[in-house]
């Protein structure tokens, strides 16, 4: 709390800084403060509305809270933000296209779920988790398309 308290003194002399909120919600990740961290979220998106990863880490936020739709939401203005900044490394891309695929798995919409991880592998094909995330999803919707249909 004495370094989140720290880093937010810093912050509001200075909210134009990008790493200084993403910092801060770490912090407040580390004391499982989410309630917190999505109030503080808010607000730095309303300081910063041109940084993209804001919105990653409010999708991060909704998806510890099983906010599946919401989540995606926030990734989908992500993209559109940063359409319009360009701002984010492939790798920060192909994360963000990685959470939209655990959404919507979340969801139960596996072929959803798989289109985001192939564009995620595209922004970084060597992504050990994200390959390991497909072949999961994959296994997934073999099993579901293998199980005889139920009756209504």
């Amino acid at each position: 709390a004495k370094a989140r308290a720290e880093y937010m003194a810093v912050y509001e002399t200075f909210p134009k800084i990008a790493a200084l909120p993403i910092k801060i919600l770490d912090l407040y990740s580390e004391e499982g403060k989410v309630m917190e961290a999505l109030e503080f979220c808010n607000e730095a998106i309303e300081i910063s509305p041109e940084n993209p990863l804001l919105l990653v880490r409010k999708s991060l936020i909704l998806m510890q809270l099983q906010q599946y739709n919401r989540s995606i939401s926030q990734l989908n203005k992500a993209l559109q933000v940063e359409e319009q900044y360009k701002i984010m490394k492939p790798e920060q891309k192909a994360y963000l296209y990685y959470l939209m695929s655990m959404n919507y798995a979340n969801l139960k919409q596996l072929d959803q779920a798989l289109q985001h991880i192939e564009t995620s592998l595209q922004f970084n094909p060597k992504d050990k988790p994200a390959i390991d995330y497909k072949d999961t999803l994959l296994s997934r919707k073999m099993n579901r398309d293998s199980e005889p249909a139920q009756s209504p």
